[in-house]
């Protein structure tokens, strides 16, 4: 039986020191992909003519430019548009795909054509391209496919609030676009939302292997993001999975739990690199503990706060 056909999309900008070994590590999978369209975010980089060098050597290789610079979210989008595979990876042009991904990817979802994604684990490296840690889904050591409640209760509720597998994940395209795509509004969270959506609409394929290397930076588009502007994608995102249609597939306890203990984290985080003020305040670890509790507190109702100021602006 033939197995689905798959599309990958590179949004890029500004990567031309890493496009060309991320494109060649997805030319040189077991199983080569439909299409690779690569969505130039007007790079001000030079990297143009080595974008249509990838391309005129490999057909499979296209390229399109945007008129203007107008972010990760419209560029995903428009190559989520352009696109024809049954299922769809949506790629990094600074990260690497590791050998087998696809084939075994696809395999999986042929074997169960009911769920929305497939996804592996996904390893974390420095910007040399040097392996950090491996993340994945502690509960599960087999592949397998899990309904939207076993992907609820032992994947989403069972790891950190932020986990997320995205750049190790492939999307059925059909149940990607159903759901409007990616919410730019979003920013860095955007394929972390789309993907729970899915996996709690359809269900998930998993495969407990690395399939992908993410090279972190901290001037990337997830490294670079603001104390505040975090807090504020964490707000949006709650109010979208309150919204129709996606309340009928986040139950609201989960909204609650994860709303709450996603903001814990930003603020434990924000005090955390206050620390060294903390210690010079002196005082015993008991009351640098309470003085903590009281500033993530503080940052709670601050945030809150500023949250609604902007909602009402906004209305």
């Amino acid at each position: 039986m033939t197995l689905p056909t798959l599309s990958v999309v590179i949004p890029h900008y500004n990567h031309g020191r890493y496009v060309r070994q991320a494109v060649e590590a997805m030319r040189a999978q077991s199983l080569r992909p439909l299409e690779i369209l690569l969505v130039d975010d007007a790079s001000t980089d030079g990297s143009g003519p080595l974008l249509n060098d990838l391309a005129a050597a490999d057909p499979v290789v296209k390229v399109f430019h945007n008129d203007r610079n107008r972010g990760v979210g419209y560029t995903a989008n428009r190559g989520l548009s352009l696109c024809r595979g049954d299922y769809v990876y949506m790629a990094a042009a600074d990260d690497l795909v590791l050998p087998g991904f696809f084939g075994t990817a696809l395999a999986l979802a042929q074997q169960y054509p009911r769920a929305g994604l497939v996804y592996g684990q996904l390893a974390l490296a420095d910007e040399a391209g040097t392996v950090q840690k491996v993340f994945g889904v502690s509960a599960w050591q087999t592949a397998r496919f899990a309904t939207p409640q076993q992907f609820l209760r032992q994947h989403l509720e069972a790891e950190d609030p932020a986990h997320s597998l995205c750049g190790a994940t492939i999307y059925q395209r059909a149940a990607l676009q159903a759901l409007g795509g990616y919410r730019t509004e979003l920013g860095h969270w955007m394929d972390t939302f789309v993907a729970r959506a899915i996996g709690l609409r359809y269900g998930v394929c998993y495969v407990p292997e690395p399939f992908m290397k993410w090279r972190y930076s901290e001037q990337g588009f997830c490294g670079s993001s603001r104390w505040e502007e975090l807090v504020r994608v964490v707000k949006r995102a709650a109010v979208l999975m309150r919204s129709q249609p996606f309340c009928q597939w986040f139950p609201e306890s989960h909204v609650a739990w994860w709303e709450r203990a996603s903001l814990d984290n930003l603020f434990r985080a924000r005090v955390e690199q206050e620390r060294p003020l903390l210690r010079r305040w002196g005082g015993s670890g008991g009351f640098r503990s309470r003085v903590a509790r009281w500033c993530i507190k503080a940052l709670a109702r601050l945030a809150e706060q500023k949250w609604e100021r902007t909602e009402t602006k906004a209305a």
